[in-house]
């Protein structure tokens, strides 16, 4: 009897080794997880937050007249009549 019985200490011996393996394994990956949550909504914020600087950029150009004007003086430096473009000089 006494065989069988330090046969099933090393078999629950086995059992609980591989219990503790797998909840650590899976403690690192709940927390792996939590870090990859924090992640996501911390994209998920700045994605909102641009995407409504895009849709206030979007009605400002559905509304706004002068959005060509803007545009051609910002991208191709275009000036009005009787005003003057100065250009610094880097040194």
């Amino acid at each position: 009897m006494s065989g069988s019985g330090s046969k099933l200490i090393y078999i629950a011996g086995a059992f609980i080794a591989a219990v503790i393996i797998f909840s650590v394994s899976n403690f690192k990956n709940i927390i792996k997880l939590k870090e990859d949550k924090d992640y996501y909504r911390e994209k998920t914020a700045m994605l909102d937050k641009k995407n409504a600087e895009l849709k206030q950029k979007l009605e400002w150009i559905k509304t706004e007249d002068d959005y060509v004007k803007f545009i051609a003086r910002e991208r191709m430096g275009l000036v009005e009549p009787g005003e003057i473009k100065f250009y610094l000089k880097e040194e």
